[in-house]
């Protein structure tokens, strides 16, 4: 849908998306920087607005500051069965938080996005969300970011978490 999208675009919009590709920079798993195309960009942040339920843009968003948190923590409770609640203090702002929760593997070394058993977007304000899980002595993997609601994504903060 969203190349669909990419198509219908002027050339000047279609410009605009790689112009600002340019200034986005990515780093792989080795830890080299790049950068993606205008369709890619598009394409993300296309994807990213349908499911946060907005519409989606035409225009490249305008760079700002990136949405983010103080700090973030991921807590385990016990009240008849386990449940993991991120919990984030976001800095001032109107904007999305998007996590993710990998299911055990390997011990859950590493997050595996690819992997996620659950995702989901909320308001910055909300700043809890519990997910019950049914495995114990199982560790888990979750990462979460802020997205602006013009698609400008904060930095990723992961970890690990242990379920007793």
């Amino acid at each position: 849908m969203s190349a669909r999208a990419w198509g219908d675009l002027s050339e000047e919009k279609r410009e605009a998306w790689n112009d600002y590709a340019l200034t986005v920079t990515r780093t792989d798993s080795m830890g080299q920087s790049y950068h993606v195309t205008g369709i890619c960009e598009f394409n993300g942040r296309y994807g990213l607005r349908v499911r946060m339920g907005l519409e989606p843009l035409e225009d490249p968003p305008v760079l700002g500051a990136c949405p983010g948190f103080y700090s973030v923590e991921m807590t385990v409770s016990y009240y008849g069965g386990a449940k993991l609640t991120p919990v984030w203090y976001p800095r001032p702002g109107d904007f999305f938080v998007e996590v993710m929760i990998s299911g055990p593997k390997n011990n859950a070394e590493k997050f595996y996005a690819n992997e996620c058993s659950l995702r989901f977007f909320v308001s910055s304000v909300w700043a809890a969300y519990p997910y019950w899980i049914k495995l114990h002595n199982k560790a888990f993997g979750w990462q979460i970011r802020g997205i602006s609601i013009e698609g400008v994504q904060g930095p990723w903060w992961t970890g690990v978490i242990k379920v007793i």
